[in-house]
């Protein structure tokens, strides 16, 4: 038994495709000057940055700016309420009115008894004790002088304004809280000014080095 095969060929014609020229941009050269460089990671900062606290005790009373405005220097910030030394003030003053009159008693009566010691009807001891009593007024209306200059002081700094242009923050305590002075006097806000603005950044030795013998421009 024969086993015949037999094999037969396809034949495939296969379609060719072309495919389309690539779409090449041309520039024409261009001749410039280049220099080297570095880049450096930076961060920007304010030239002042200032806390704002009070200098006296007292309660706000009312606060005179939106938080995040540009202020100017001298722009009203805070009041306190002022009537504490309005009334130191004013204890002060009426101090200071009775001793001068006290003085000018003090000064008639001592003139008084140097004009007798001329005719003899006082004594050396009478004059300088009339003396040292007018010496003595005066030095307790100097002393009340001061205190009123204190507290013309203190009503002058419940006034808190800015001492620098910039921008400023949020306030940190609303109206009606005390605001205590000295040692644990809060913060009241931040002024940050806006100009000039300064770039800083961090250089390596080996850049510094680079610098300094020319190899990198400046």
């Amino acid at each position: 038994t024969f086993l015949v095969m037999i094999m037969t060929g396809c034949e495939t014609n296969e379609i060719v495709v072309t495919p389309e020229a690539p779409k090449v941009t041309v520039a024409h050269p261009e001749q410039r000057e280049l220099s080297d460089h570095e880049e450096f990671n930076g961060w920007m900062a304010a030239d002042k940055t200032l806390e704002v606290r009070a200098r006296v005790r007292g309660h706000i009373q009312s606060i005179n700016f939106a938080n995040g405005q540009y202020v100017k220097k001298g722009d009203l910030l805070f009041v306190l309420d002022p009537r504490p030394f309005e009334k130191e003030i004013g204890k002060a003053s009426d101090s200071r009115k009775v001793l001068e009159a006290q003085l000018t008693a003090a000064e008639k009566e001592e003139a008084r008894l140097k004009l007798l010691q001329t005719k003899g009807g006082a004594s050396t001891q009478q004059v300088e004790k009339a003396e040292a009593d007018r010496l003595a007024l005066e030095a307790q209306i100097s002393a009340v002088q001061n205190e009123i200059d204190r507290a013309n002081l203190e009503l002058e700094y419940s006034r808190i304004t800015a001492d620098i242009d910039g921008r400023i923050g949020k306030a940190e305590m609303s109206e009606g809280n005390l605001v205590n002075a000295g040692g644990s006097d809060p913060l009241l806000t931040t002024i940050v000014s806006v100009d000039p603005i300064y770039a800083y950044f961090d250089v390596d030795e080996r850049k510094i080095e680079m610098l300094k013998r020319g190899e990198i421009p400046i």
